[in-house]
């Protein structure tokens, strides 16, 4: 869209003298790279100081004709823009909780259109992000290697269709070090009311990625279309629940996987990932379904080498329940797998986890697929055992195998149905179907 320009920036600071936090609005120039330094002058201001800030970037100019904030857009080169949220632990002093507030005005949202992760945010604070619309940003949007808890609400991502090098992209990323322990990404994060458009790229691009977190997590009532995942979570050590989802997962070109929603990898003891009520609808490309399917819902579990240490990362203790799930030439509905991915040698471990309730319909090659997959290392050892399964219905499902399958490592599992087909290869596993 052609919008005015207005050549002259203008920071309005505004002070709250209810609480110790700073408000201070940012009117867009339409300018690389001087929208990126007004704001980061900001932030660098409010850090110095260790002071709380409410960023309002607004939707028009200084002068009230809509304009956008122009992250370099049309990339110059290696010059898209970023905005550093940096703590002590990457070289700078500085502390303080940010919120960045977008704002609408006569059907114009605040926009920030190009950029590479284009708010990077690096210390033990807070974060909001809330009524932004992000135009093709590069590789992420909201990047977060550090926090002490987030809010990130009624934002709008669009990234692009085709292949390039945004590996790993993801509009919202939380990303910690696995090997830092538990301590990078804690807190209350909530993730709600976004819409998150095209983004597929490599395998592991996803409209949502969580990595490496012990935080209470919340991700829900988002749209993620278009994506080659849906909402991607792994190695973490707290309660993620993903509930109330729209998404829509394809993928664009016949070479690999395209996933709904993916859990693995669970470190925490106790809970896993609570994922219910989304509404999941699976494009895999067409071919054959193990090269080229997708899965509507994956609980994966491995071991993983970390520092030159093998982590114990199981599937287990999670509840996948009232999903509705449609897959279109996939390979399956839901899938609990141990698998050797983890590129050592281990023993894979799905255990202890509930599906119930769920909806499938489309065509795969299964509709619940429970068991192992070894790839790399004959010496692998998997145990798939104590999951139950009772309530889920298959409507208007064709499958090109059986409709629920049980490999030979599945062990004492418990599955209740009505009249769908059974394959159980394992050993103990209980099958109770009551037409």
């Amino acid at each position: 869209m052609k919008r005015p320009f207005a050549g002259i920036s203008a920071l309005l600071f505004l002070f709250s003298t209810a609480a110790a936090v700073e408000t201070h609005v940012v009117y867009p120039t339409g300018t690389f790279p001087l929208d990126v330094e007004n704001i980061q002058a900001v932030i660098d201001d409010l850090g110095a100081r260790g002071v709380d800030g409410r960023i309002i970037l607004k939707a028009t100019d200084i002068n009230g004709f809509p304009n956008e904030f122009n992250f370099d857009r049309f990339d110059n080169g290696d010059a898209r823009g970023t905005v550093y949220i940096d703590g002590p632990d990457y070289g700078k002093d500085h502390r303080g909780s940010v919120a960045f507030i977008g704002e609408e005005v006569d059907g114009w949202r605040t926009t920030i259109g190009g950029g590479a992760n284009v708010i990077s945010f690096r210390r033990k604070d807070f974060l909001i992000v809330q009524g932004i619309d992000f135009i093709i940003p590069f590789r992420h949007a909201i990047y977060v290697a550090q926090s002490s808890g987030a809010v990130i609400r009624d934002n709008f991502f669009l990234f692009t269709l085709s292949p390039n090098d945004a590996t790993h992209a993801a509009p919202i990323a939380f990303d910690g070090d696995v090997a830092a322990s538990k301590t990078q990404i804690t807190g209350t994060i909530r993730i709600i009311e976004n819409r998150v458009e095209s983004v597929a790229y490599d395998f592991f691009s996803a409209g949502v990625f969580l990595r490496s977190t012990n935080a209470r997590i919340l991700v829900s009532d988002n749209d993620v279309l278009f994506a080659r995942n849906g909402i991607w979570n792994e190695m973490s050590w707290g309660v993620v629940r993903i509930q109330n989802n729209r998404i829509h997962a394809i993928s664009p070109e016949p070479t690999w996987y395209t996933l709904g929603i993916t859990s693995a990898c669970q470190l925490g003891q106790d809970v896993g990932s609570i994922i219910t009520d989304n509404q999941i609808l699976v494009d895999a490309a067409p071919g054959n379904p193990f090269l080229s399917g997708g899965k509507g819902v994956y609980l994966l579990g491995q071991q993983r080498m970390v520092d030159d240490k093998l982590l114990d990362c199981p599937a287990r203790n999670s509840v996948v329940a009232g999903n509705d799930i449609t897959i279109s030439g996939g390979l399956s509905g839901i899938d609990l797998l141990a698998c050797s991915f983890g590129f050592t040698p281990g023993h894979n471990r799905v255990y202890s986890n509930l599906v119930y309730g769920n909806v499938i319909r489309g065509d795969a090659f299964v509709g619940i697929d429970v068991g192992e997959l070894d790839i790399f290392f004959p010496e692998d050892t998997f145990d798939v055992h104590h999951n139950l399964f009772f309530g889920n219905r298959f409507e208007g499902f064709t499958s090109i195998g059986t409709d629920v399958f049980f490999d030979v490592q599945t062990r004492d599992n418990v599955y209740i149905g009505e009249s769908e087909t059974v394959n159980d290869l394992g050993t103990g596993n209980r099958i109770v179907l009551q037409p």
